[in-house]
């Protein structure tokens, strides 16, 4: 398989995970209603729809220097036009898909901390490698993976905590 087909091939796989998630955890929601309104409810949401947001724009390796000169010329961009599009976002993927994966972790530490409070740990591992690979260079898709599978697991604990916890 050559390395674009196996792009192709993760992308649409990693695709169908995060919308899977993001009906998981829709229908945990309307489960548990006082979730959607609360902190740990919110911050999921907004982990899952970096997520989404961010497979799309995975193509790329993590690259400071790309990432820097992307930047510079989106935010010129965003001056210029006051418009952002997904064809935007795309052909400035080296910064965007990291705007949107480090969304998803800060979002997951937080959650992390959240569930701490309410006596889980579950995610501890899942946090932790995350921040070891924050500061590595390599592949987008890899790091988002690594977000998902602790994303997906914070939706499962959820599910296991009493509504009055929330």
């Amino acid at each position: 398989m050559t390395d674009d087909n196996a792009f192709l091939y993760a992308l649409v796989d990693n695709r169908n995970r995060i919308q899977s998630a993001l009906h998981k955890l829709y229908r945990l929601l309307n489960e548990k209603s006082p979730l959607a309104s609360s902190p740990r409810g919110q911050l999921l949401v907004g982990i899952g729809f970096s997520l989404w947001r961010a497979v799309f724009l995975a193509k790329s390796t993590r690259d400071w220097e790309a990432a820097g000169e992307k930047a510079e010329k989106f935010l010129r961009h965003v001056i210029e036009t006051n418009a952002v599009s997904f064809e935007t976002e795309r052909s400035h993927s080296d910064w965007c898909f990291g705007y949107y994966l480090g969304s998803a972790q800060y979002r997951i530490w937080q959650m992390n901390d959240l569930l701490k409070t309410a006596g889980e740990s579950g995610l501890d591992s899942f946090a932790q490698k995350i921040r070891d690979e924050d500061a590595a260079s390599g592949p987008n898709m890899k790091a988002w993976e690594s977000a998902f599978e602790a994303f997906d697991r914070a939706i499962d604990l959820e599910r296991t905590i009493p509504p009055r916890d929330k």
